[in-house]
């Protein structure tokens, strides 16, 4: 049997438009929500969904049944101090760890990696990657894709 040619198609949001204030209220998904060239998509180990939603410069967590919005993130630690509360410019892949509770997400236009604790009741900033030098390593210039090999 062939689960996705057997699967119903749902019709979920609009896609390509530019959202709107307060059409991204965490709760049921509204007709309202639309996507502006969602590019990274992951399912993470507790079974949320994560989509960049790069267009729109913020990262969507869904239930697994994409019918409830659980969390719109527009910076990874929105109203902090430092690099949390650097709003997402441009968030192009999202990546599980493996073994871990926790997410990469590859933030092109900041050049950086961020790093999402998601073990408990919302996502927690954890730090980034390859926004400073580090050793003999330069910064990122535009992270595009991530893929984590156990």
């Amino acid at each position: 049997m062939n689960r996705i040619a057997d699967a119903a198609i749902l019709h979920l949001t609009r896609y390509g438009e530019i959202a709107q204030p307060g059409d991204d209220a965490p709760g049921p998904v509204g007709p309202s929500l639309t996507l502006n060239s969602p590019v990274g998509v992951c399912l993470d180990r507790r079974g949320n969904l994560w989509v960049c939603d790069t267009g729109n410069n913020r990262v969507l967590v869904f239930d697994a049944a994409l019918r409830e919005l659980r969390h719109v993130l527009h910076a990874p630690a929105a109203g902090k101090k430092g690099a949390g509360g650097v709003p997402f410019r441009m968030p192009f892949h999202v990546c599980p760890h493996p073994d871990l509770d926790r997410v990469f997400i590859t933030d092109m236009g900041n050049s950086r990696v961020v790093v999402m604790d998601c073990d408990g009741a919302a996502p927690r900033f954890a730090g980034t990657l390859g926004d400073e030098a580090q050793g003999a390593f330069t910064p990122l210039q535009d992270p595009n894709g991530i893929t984590l090999v156990r």
